[in-house]
């Protein structure tokens, strides 16, 4: 085509810098083109059994501006933010893990993952060993054993009724590390020892259960709530005083029980009061959080089992726990045989207990009552009543 001098200039006027794919305007429009969200969600395991923990990453993700915010909801109605989270999964089934991400031009973008959690099964019991003796020689009707979860290595034990009303703690080898006396007490029956933490400030609390009643007699049982001491593995025994919060508990219809059993719900504070009963009744009864200094309340029956009847049997409980993720519960009896419930979040605690439990045989002991899980869940610690008595430990072998 044949053109008047200046004529090309004209158009490529006219048509502006834009239009070439040059100058600012045309960078600012591939700039917004290619600003990406695009959520990409990982995980490190897609199956697996109750406690089925999941490192999940957004690592996959493209961002090219900046991320503001990165949300994944795990599908169990728990829910967490950062671009990399751990989450464990307590209750089975089919489920949808979905990871959101919000930039700062307010860009959206989601991914899901199909996650399956199966229930689960039944620990196996390995070789019984021994940790150690217990040292002191005020320990000598224990009643009561938690690991702690706050002191690495401590053990805490009290003893049971018409001994000093105080706690002792002690290495997992048995070595005497202090004496903790409660400031107030109404001076009455202590049975058993639970741990757990606060749901909201996640500072761990121990539990004394206060529950004894030979007589059938008593008013009101109580459970005290304290804030676990600081233990030094390495500290010489000392003797302090400390003090917490008396919660005051009627069992249904005015009745009057006697119980050796108390287990806290790590999830969510839950007390529990398993009754003692020779003919092997075992009514278990539950105090909902959230506690208070001095409140009075009545306890609410979840459900009796019968420890005198297939497949359950040793007669009078003695004692109980809740595992650390609360995924797990035992009961023991006077016998040689632990019963484990595996507990799994999505049913109830009425078809927890309902369910056939598991059943483990115990190390002999002189009159073995204290019973609680390892820190680590690895393994069930067994302390009997008696001077010097051993700390045994049933490891699982799963």
């Amino acid at each position: 085509m044949n053109t008047l001098p200046g004529t090309r200039f004209l158009l490529l006027s006219l048509l502006g810098p834009t239009a070439c794919g040059s100058g600012p305007a045309g960078d600012t429009a591939s700039r917004d083109r290619s600003h990406v969200l695009r959520a990409v969600a990982q995980a490190d395991a897609y199956e697996g059994n109750i406690p089925f923990s999941v490192a999940f990453s957004a690592a996959g993700s493209r961002i090219d501006g900046t991320l503001e915010e990165a949300l994944w909801e795990f599908g169990d109605g728990q829910a967490a933010t950062g671009r990399s989270v751990t989450h464990t999964y307590l209750g089975s089934g089919q489920l949808q893990a979905t990871l959101t991400l919000w930039d700062d031009l307010g860009q959206q973008s989601s991914d899901t993952l199909e996650l399956t959690v199966h229930p689960q099964d039944c620990p196996t019991a390995g070789t019984a060993q021994v940790w150690g003796t217990v040292e002191t020689s005020e320990a000598i009707e224990i009643s009561g054993v938690v690991e702690s979860r706050k002191n690495e290595g401590v053990l805490w034990v009290h003893n049971d009724a018409g001994n000093a009303e105080v706690l002792y703690a002690m290495s997992r080898d048995g070595r005497h590390l202090g004496s903790y006396e409660l400031v107030e007490r109404h001076g009455g029956d202590w049975e058993d020892l639970a741990t757990a933490p606060d749901p909201d400030t996640g500072e761990y609390y121990l539990f004394i259960g206060d529950v004894g009643d030979n007589s059938e007699n008593r008013d009101y049982i109580i459970v005290y709530r304290v804030p676990e001491p600081d233990v030094d593995l390495d500290q010489e025994p000392v003797e302090e005083y400390i003090g917490g919060d008396a919660i005051l508990l009627d069992y249904p219809d005015g009745r009057s029980l006697n119980a050796e059993t108390i287990m806290v719900d790590p999830t969510n504070q839950d007390i529990y009061v398993v009754q003692k009963d020779y003919e092997g009744s075992a009514g278990i009864y539950r105090k909902p959080a959230p506690h208070y200094d001095a409140e009075r309340a009545t306890l609410e029956l979840v459900v009796e089992l019968d420890f005198a009847s297939s497949p359950l049997s040793g007669g009078a409980t003695t004692g109980g726990d809740f595992s650390l993720l609360g995924n797990r519960i035992v009961i023991r009896t006077y016998g040689t045989t632990a019963y484990i419930w595996e507990r799994d979040a999505s049913t109830s605690m009425l078809d927890t207990f309902l369910a056939e439990p598991c059943a483990l045989t115990l190390p002999s002991e002189q009159q073995g009552e204290a019973i609680t899980f390892s820190v680590a869940d690895d393994g069930l610690i067994t302390i009997s009543e008696g001077e010097y008595q051993p700390i045994d430990f049933l490891p699982f072998t799963d």
